[in-house]
């Protein structure tokens, strides 16, 4: 069974996260590289593929060199007995231990935040002029 430091037990539940259920899913505190706080574990199949740790200080994520990139709670999406009930994707495991708190069990969450494109700005195309009269 996961373990958690009182520490970022304290800051899970100050966020109203149940501990419990945290541990449950796999998120426990280890010694991580670059100082990570805690990880939660990213499961498919049945097998550990990837780790995702996250500084409790500040918002400081990495991964798993060459971890697999997919969903957090993945497996749930594979339970032929939640297949009626409605999938829910959030941004963060936090949001997907909080869905789960209200209730859904079919929840996943996406590996990281997506961060948008950078667009350079183009002119608009020409238009022709309409004729004048």
């Amino acid at each position: 069974m996961p373990v958690l430091h009182p520490d970022h037990a304290q800051w899970l539940e100050a966020r109203g996260l149940s501990t419990g259920l945290t541990t449950a899913l796999g998120i426990n505190s280890a010694e991580c590289p670059d100082g990570g706080d805690w990880n939660a574990f990213y499961v498919r199949h049945g097998r550990v593929v990837n780790h995702k740790y996250r500084r409790v200080d500040g918002k400081g994520f990495m991964q798993d060199k060459g971890g697999a990139q997919t969903w957090w709670n993945h497996d749930c999406l594979l339970d032929d007995t939640l297949s009626s009930e409605p999938a829910i994707i959030t941004e963060g495991e936090l949001d997907a231990i909080a869905a789960m708190q209200a209730g859904f069990r079919r929840v996943v969450s996406v590996r990281a935040a997506h961060r948008p494109r950078r667009f350079r700005a183009t002119p608009a195309a020409s238009t022709p002029s309409s004729p004048r009269r």
